[in-house]
């Protein structure tokens, strides 16, 4: 069992020993990176003695006693003297450096003030953390230094002064410190990379990823000893710590987002409290400096303990519940952050307690001081790792969804395919039927045509048979009487049969499956030529080119209205001149045939007329022969399909119907 136990651990301690790795490595490199090369004062040689105040002007005569004897004298004295003798040293620029401390003055061994700093007169609030001093010593060097300092009622670290060339301590800065901003510029590209997620995503994880990235860059850039040399402004170090319980608000802010809803409530009470602590701290900075220290010093250290006993309860929660790869990651993650995080608020906020175990364990003060903003960045690892993780999973469920979608496309198009193969059936069929309909109603219109021609034939020759009986029996009555009189009816029956049989010729031309009569301009000039050459009569046309989609029934209709138009208007109109317009206008065809005729009703039932109008109706067509003018006129428009057809092309079947070539 147990042995099952921790083979269940290991996803989780593969990436804890790393992270932890990773720390021990990098702390280790900066601790020998970063040690101080240079002289040293002993201060088993120094002496103290109390101060009046900060104003005095000189050391006392008298009452120095050594300084080990008093070792909390930085904690127990508000202001002290203090007594440093100077090794001789060749340096070209020698300095005195001083740390952990907040108001000094440094006199020589005459009396003479080397050196003053008091943060009041400047107006400023110091983090001694990050503070520190420098002092110019004339060459030579003094045998001996006198310093003045004085705690201003705030916890002073133990004061820390060496004597140190310029160019040597500058060296020094830049070894220990630069990676303070090689850090701040790793921090602040993770939030950059932060802030472009939470921008195209709207994802609240990356917002406080975003969050925390930054008060880790700002941190680690505030927080180190180069800084001063260039920018010697001490506020930015000052909120320093006023920043730390809003990294800490992201750092929950974060875990509320992963996990959610696992322990929702408590993660989001603690966050909402360590906002509020954080806003209640900068106000504090800004305002009461007393109240600042006091937050500080007391209920952060607790509640600071407290939330991390709580996260960590979380995170193993999570981890037990989910064991999957954020889970882990994040609580390895988060343990190292903790313990560094815990050595930060111990040595910073509880400095008691930070000086009794340094005392015990000298490698604590070796420790580097931007060990927080390392572990922020071991953790950022882990929280990326996280991210890449999400978005793999993203990636495979995206890669799903295209195998998924190409499925999809492939079956629609498969079915397309099968709906396109049915439509052009279906189209081949429709193609077939309108074939046999338009064939149907062809030789239904011949039929009626041909009807139509016969009767007329029947009515001609009946009538011209009749009246022509009448002149012969009227002529042999004549004969005897009246020769003359009696060859006039003769002449005239002559006339009646000549007239029958012109008649009766035009009537079997339309008889005839002439292929040149659907041509159809050519097919209206030989009617209007034998008409005009068996009559006598004058036709003026004008026939605009037609559209190529005009059908053979469309064609015969407008035949069959200039056949009656010219019959009917030499019978019942008298017309000797027509004039024959036709054209398309995008539309339709208009026909219209005019003459100088009067206008006219046809006698009777007029079958050729009606016969039109019929045929004329079943196309979608108007007819009018208008009445009450003074010439004779026949209009006939056809509505027609347009030039190119999108969905159906002709079937090469449909250039004849009824035998009939278009």
């Amino acid at each position: 069992m147990k042995g099952r136990f921790w083979r269940e651990q290991v996803p989780l301690i593969r990436p804890l020993f790393l992270l932890l790795g990773l720390l021990v490595l990098i702390c280790g490199w900066l601790i020998q990176y970063g040690r101080f090369e240079g002289d040293s004062l002993d201060s088993r040689t120094w002496e103290w003695t109390a101060a009046g105040s900060f104003a005095d002007e000189s050391p006392p005569v008298s009452g120095w006693i050594p300084y080990p004897s008093k070792p909390n004298l930085h904690v127990e004295s508000k202001a002290y003297w203090l007594r440093i003798p100077l090794p001789a040293t060749d340096s070209r620029e020698p300095r005195l450096w001083l740390t952990g401390v907040m108001a000094v003055r440094v006199y020589d061994d005459a009396g003479s003030l080397l050196y003053g700093y008091d943060p009041a007169e400047r107006g400023h609030r110091i983090n001694l953390l990050s503070r520190w001093n420098l002092a110019k010593l004339p060459i030579p060097v003094p045998a001996r230094v006198d310093v003045l300092i004085e705690n201003r009622a705030a916890y002073q670290p133990v004061p820390e002064i060496r004597l140190i060339d310029r160019g040597d301590l500058l060296a020094h800065l830049f070894r220990k410190d630069s990676y303070s901003f090689i850090l701040a510029s790793l921090h602040l590209f993770c939030s950059a990379i932060a802030f472009r997620l939470f921008w195209s995503r709207k994802d609240k994880l990356y917002l406080y990823f975003f969050l925390l990235a930054i008060t880790g860059a700002y941190a680690s850039a505030v927080r180190n000893s180069l800084l001063q040399m260039f920018w010697d402004q001490p506020w930015p170090g000052y909120l320093e710590n006023a920043v730390f319980p809003l990294g800490v608000f992201s750092f929950i802010s974060m875990l509320y987002e992963l996990f959610y809803p696992l322990e929702k409530k408590l993660l989001n009470r603690l966050r909402w409290m360590m906002l509020g602590f954080s806003v209640a701290a900068g106000a504090a900075a800004l305002i009461d400096p007393w109240f600042y220290d006091w937050l500080l010093r007391y209920p952060l250290p607790p509640f600071y303990l407290l939330t991390g006993l709580l996260i960590f309860r979380v995170l193993i929660k999570a981890f037990l519940q989910r064991r999957d790869l954020e889970s882990v990651w994040m609580l390895a993650g988060s343990n190292v952050i903790s313990a560094v995080a815990t050595f930060h608020v111990v040595r910073n906020f509880m400095p008691y307690l930070y000086d009794w175990l340094a005392e015990r364990i000298p490698l604590l003060k070796e420790m580097p001081f931007d060990l927080l903003q390392i572990g922020l960045l071991l953790f950022q690892i882990g929280l990326i790792r996280v991210i890449i993780h999400r978005f793999g999973v993203l990636n495979q469920q995206l890669t799903q969804f295209n195998r998924t979608l190409e499925q999809n496309v492939m079956s629609r198009t498969a079915e397309l395919h099968e709906r396109t193969a049915q439509l052009q059936e279906t189209n081949a069929r429709l193609a077939a039927s309108m074939r046999e309909t338009a064939e149907v109603m062809a030789e239904s219109m011949i039929l009626e045509e041909r009807h139509r021609i016969t009767g007329s034939i029947h009515d001609n020759v009946a009538h011209v048979l009749a009246a022509t009986i009448v002149q012969l029996e009227a002529a042999k009555r004549l004969l005897d009487k009246d020769p003359r009189h009696a060859e006039d009816k003769v002449v005239a029956s002559q006339q009646l049969v000549r007239k029958g049989l012109e008649e009766i010729r035009l009537s079997v031309r339309l008889l005839k499956e002439d292929a040149n009569h659907y041509d159809l301009p050519a097919a209206m000039g030989a009617l209007i030529r034998d008409t005009a050459d068996a009559s006598g009569i004058v036709v003026d046309s004008s026939i605009a080119p037609l559209p190529s989609t005009l059908t053979t029934l469309q064609k015969r209709v407008f035949f069959q209205a200039l056949q009656e138009g010219l019959s009917n208007g030499q019978r019942y109109g008298g017309c000797r001149k027509f004039h024959l317009r036709m054209e398309a206008n995008g539309r339709e065809v208009q026909f219209e045939l005019s003459g100088d005729g009067t206008s006219f009703v046809p006698p009777g039932s007029g079958s050729g007329l009606r016969a039109l109008s019929e045929s004329v109706e079943r196309l979608s067509g108007t007819l009018q022969v208008l009445e009450g003018q003074t010439v004779c006129i026949l209009r006939v428009s056809l509505p027609y399909a347009p030039e190119a057809s999108p969905t159906l092309e002709p079937h090469p079947s449909w250039n004849t119907l009824g035998g009939i070539d278009l």
